[in-house]
């Protein structure tokens, strides 16, 4: 009798974990569905000491060719880091220690230069440059050597890698945003995605495009909504940052003189753009409210949970953190030497590591930005 109690005993416990595993895998497969998430910029407020569980960081080596300004667009490509840094437009190859491998400069006017890089991405050891002002697609080898340059059909405001192809971000002579998918060489094949977006008065494309679980991210800083597109180039809306009152563009008065906007946003003091950073489990939202306050924060998808974060240090200046992507729950993160400095008084030692070659002596007394790795609270 005792072994029909232990069998059915065991077939509940097996049943109830079914059920559990069914649900955990329900949550994440609705994960992506379609979500209107309520923002509110009183959310309750902390210190960035006080949001961290735990930093993992790492230095840049220095030297003559290793001074860095800010880690931009930063790739993975085996085992190295490859990004760029803003106003000379370096573009650095670094290991996963924090050593220099390599680096590279072709800007210019010539036919084998960049005149910018709106963005840059890494295929088969091969860095790929979008340069918007001069609408070309320039590709180097790691060596930094001259591979290609490709003009592009359209003024496109950024372009990214999509299922062995590119998706790109136009708008046309009547301001309405189109996305375009293209071949391997950057030939036009099929358009979607086609609305007004007179608000766009400043031509913004900062963090169009970010990689999301193999798939696509998609949004504008002036819009309220984040698309996903699939490696099969369906696209869906998936998130809507929901600020109420609280959004400059649903202002009827501000939808009735769009030539207006500029002096609307100075006026209002509404959040009127919005820079986002998609994780599977957290959204890190930057948003400004009029032109003077930027407001930072997190979002957990799971529990609808929200705090902000207070970056400004006691003498007024902000402290320099740069969210780059999501690497599952950790936020990989660029700051200047000196604020990582000051964030690691405020958290206990074991919630700190330091990869290996990387010290905190070496921090100190670096003029180069510091990767660090943010699992938070």
């Amino acid at each position: 009798m005792k072994w029909i109690i232990n069998i059915c005993f065991l077939l509940l416990l097996l049943a109830a974990v079914s059920c559990a595993e069914r649900e955990s895998n329900d949550n994440i497969i609705n994960q992506d569905e379609f979500k209107v998430l309520p923002i509110d910029i009183e959310a309750e407020k902390f210190k960035l000491p006080e949001v961290i569980d735990e930093i993992e960081l790492m230095r840049f080596e220095e030297g003559q060719e290793g001074l860095i300004t800010e880690v931009r667009l930063l790739n993975k490509e085996a085992d190295k880091l490859i990004f760029t840094s803003p106003g000379e437009w370096d573009i650095f190859i670094y290991n996963q220690l924090g050593e220099l491998i390599n680096k590279f400069n072709h800007k210019g006017e010539g036919p084998e230069e960049y005149h910018d890089i709106q963005n840059l991405w890494v295929e088969n050891e091969q860095v790929f440059v979008f340069s918007k002002k001069s609408y070309r697609v320039l590709a180097y080898n790691l060596q930094g050597e001259f591979i290609s340059s490709t003009k592009l059909e359209e003024p496109y405001r950024d372009i990214f890698p999509l299922n062995k192809g590119y998706v790109a971000e136009h708008r046309d002579e009547n301001q309405n945003i189109i996305l375009v998918f293209l071949d391997a060489n950057f030939q036009k094949q099929s358009t979607t995605f086609s609305r007004k977006d007179e608000q766009d008065f400043l031509s913004l494309t900062l963090n169009t495009f970010n990689e999301y679980k193999g798939n696509v991210a998609y949004k504008s800083v002036l819009s309220d909504t984040i698309y996903l597109i699939s490696q099969d180039k369906e696209l869906k809306p998936i998130i809507k940052l929901d600020f109420g009152n609280d959004w400059l563009w649903s202002d009827p008065e501000v939808q009735a003189k769009p030539d207006q906007a500029m002096s609307f946003v100075s006026e209002k003091k509404k959040v009127w753009a919005v820079e986002s950073h998609l994780g599977e489990r957290y959204i890190y939202l930057s948003y400004g409210l009029g032109f003077g306050e930027g407001v930072v924060t997190m979002f957990n998808r799971e529990t609808g949970g929200q705090f902000r974060i207070e970056l400004k240090k006691k003498d007024g200046e902000y402290i320099g953190f740069y969210p780059i992507q999501w690497e599952g729950d950790r936020l990989l993160v660029s700051m200047p030497a000196y604020d990582i400095v000051g964030l690691i008084s405020g958290l206990k030692s074991d919630q700190i590591k330091f990869r290996e070659g990387t010290t905190l002596e070496e921090i100190e007394s670096s003029e180069n930005p510091v990767l660090m790795w943010v699992k938070f609270k």
